[in-house]
């Protein structure tokens, strides 16, 4: 992530990621989207982060969740995609987990390290 966008500092907000030049956590941006509040909004609530910020934070965030999940096909496993959760039974055992994941189209990503 460039620097340019975020601070940390323990005199600031106890260490706590903002966007820099504010007081105000990265963690708040992902608040409001987990809670369906539009970016807009967030902008709005919150002037001292500026667009530009608040993207440059979702990219980067869009990019490690790419890097770090290997593409897999889900057929035979249920997909909520409201929940982008997939749910596959645990190696061994008849119990099901459920992991986060990445659907698109008929593919989703596994955050899981495939076994060898």
């Amino acid at each position: 992530m460039e620097t340019q966008y975020l601070s940390r500092a323990t005199e600031i907000m106890s260490g706590v990621l903002c966007f820099k030049g504010t007081r105000v956590p990265v963690q708040t941006l992902f608040d409001y989207l987990q809670a369906s509040s539009p970016l807009d909004e967030f902008l709005e609530n919150f002037p001292t982060v500026f667009h530009e910020a608040a993207i440059a934070v979702l990219k980067v965030a869009k990019a490690c969740l790419f890097a770090h999940a290997p593409v897999v096909w889900c057929s035979g496993n249920e997909v909520d995609e409201s929940l982008f959760l997939v749910s596959s039974a645990v190696p061994g055992g008849g119990d099901h987990r459920r992991r986060p994941v990445v659907v698109v189209n008929r593919l989703c990503c596994d955050p899981v390290a495939p076994t060898r």
